[in-house]
């Protein structure tokens, strides 16, 4: 890849000898794992095992010719379309494997979430943890330093809740409601944190906005 427009902002050999992994390749998921395809990322591990669905195309990154294809290899194709260098290694579900590296944390479940970072709350591999979650106006980022054993324990008693406990908006008919402009601008905002924190910049702990009345409030 030709990446001159940003080497020098920023470079992705620097992110050579860590793993990245997205846990849940839907709405988000699927975009982070494209601009970091763009970016000039190596190497990716996306996980999902779901299947491109109809109302998929609207807020996630597959079109009509992904349908009924796993996620994760319908996704390795549109980011192989863009960066042909990228290796991408597609897994299933989560089940306790190992991880290294950054993780961004893209998963429907608040219940799954908790399971996952609670699993890894001792893994001194991770380095760097990405949780993201969308409403339908708005977004919510949770970036964690995993080396920092006092950060990771306030993050988990933060999302520490049962699915039923969660208020997710809806439609009369009870599909859950999402629109494209704020999972684009979670998944820039996730992207952000792994640059500034390859770039060895401040990253910022709780990101929430409003994408349509343009507010946000960060954390620090």
């Amino acid at each position: 890849m030709d990446i001159n427009k940003h080497i020098e902002f920023f470079n992705p050999t620097l992110v050579k000898n860590k793993e990245i992994h997205i846990i849940g390749v839907g709405a988000v998921g699927s975009f982070i794992a494209l601009f970091l395809a763009k970016l000039g990322i190596s190497s990716i591990h996306i996980w999902d095992f779901d299947t491109v669905e109809e109302h998929n195309i609207t807020n996630q990154l597959y079109n009509f010719k992904d349908l009924n294809k796993l996620k994760t290899e319908a996704l390795k194709e549109h980011l192989l379309n863009n960066n042909p260098d990228l290796l991408v290694y597609c897994h299933g579900k989560y089940t306790n494997q190992i991880l290294r590296g950054i993780i961004f944390l893209s998963v429907d479940s608040a219940e799954l979430r908790y399971n996952i970072a609670s699993l890894n709350q001792f893994n001194t591999e991770i380095k760097l943890l990405i949780d993201t979650r969308i409403g339908l106006e708005s977004g919510q980022l949770y970036t964690i330093d995993w080396t920092n054993y006092e950060k990771i324990e306030n993050y988990l008693k933060a999302i520490n809740f049962k699915d039923n406990e969660v208020t997710t908006p809806v439609s009369a008919c009870g599909s859950t409601l999402s629109v494209s402009p704020s999972v684009v601008i979670t998944s820039c905002y996730a992207v952000a944190q792994l640059i500034n924190f390859v770039n060895k910049q401040p990253i910022t702990p709780i990101i929430v906005f409003d994408a349509f009345e343009f507010k946000t409030r960060t954390i620090k």
